[in-house]
């Protein structure tokens, strides 16, 4: 994913949670706008992360 460098600050200064948190939520977030959909699976597939 790019052009999310911005969310997670944004997230981290609204939410006041720690960096991997805000990112983590950034990139769900990016990726439920790409794929439009909540089954978690297909998500997983569009960030590109390795899950188990």
């Amino acid at each position: 994913m790019k052009n999310i460098s911005e969310l997670p600050l944004i997230l981290k200064a609204s939410l006041g949670w720690s960096k991997p948190r805000t990112e983590l939520l950034s990139h769900l977030l990016c990726a439920l706008f790409a794929v439009r959909t909540v089954n978690l699976k297909v998500i997983a597939l569009c960030t590109g992360q390795k899950t188990e």
